[in-house]
């Protein structure tokens, strides 16, 4: 018999960080090459099977939420991120300005969301040539905040899948454990 558990995840970050692209690689196993801006919010679910300690299946939903990065969404964050178990905070690997707004974005969650596993995500790694933030300057910044650290790219999946995956792993830790 599988126990069934459900978690709210939230994609944060700048526009066009590659958020909907992580969200749709995941859970349509696919790449949207043109950029579509999220307008307020989209959303997805997927289930994760995990095996427990009790050699028991838990499938967990994770029920992602997809935030539009524009300004003009601001006012409405309080709102989406209210009740969110689990968050991504995405940049650009190859937008420093991305990078540099990610304190902001980690000190909203955690001002709404409290203290609730958060993972920040450089993407975009495909893009070697034009990459601005080193891994090394990413996962400083991640420590600092108390964040785990992860590099992806939506475009050629890699890493996609494990970030998820963990996520729901140590949303199992937190909240069932």
């Amino acid at each position: 018999m599988t126990e069934e558990f459900m978690y709210k995840v939230v994609l944060v970050g700048d526009a066009n960080v590659g958020k909907t692209s992580i969200l749709i690689r995941y859970t349509e196993r696919r790449f949207v090459e043109s950029y579509i801006p999220t307008l307020g919010t989209d959303f997805a679910v997927k289930v994760v099977e995990l095996k427990g300690d009790d050699n028991k299946r838990k499938a967990i939903k994770l029920a992602c939420w997809d935030l539009g990065g524009q300004e003009q969404y601001r006012t409405l964050r309080r709102f989406y991120l209210s009740g969110a178990r689990g968050c991504f905070i995405v940049f650009d690997v190859t937008n420093t300005a991305s990078f540099e707004h990610i304190v902001n974005w980690h000190n909203d969650v955690m001002s709404i969301c409290g203290n609730i596993p958060c993972f920040l995500i450089g993407n975009k790694t495909d893009l070697k040539n034009d990459r601005r933030i080193s891994r090394a300057v990413g996962a400083e910044l991640a420590s600092k905040l108390g964040l785990e650290f992860f590099e992806t790219s939506a475009k050629t999946g890699e890493k996609v899948d494990d970030v998820f995956e963990l996520m729901a792993k140590r949303l199992y830790e937190k909240y069932m454990l």
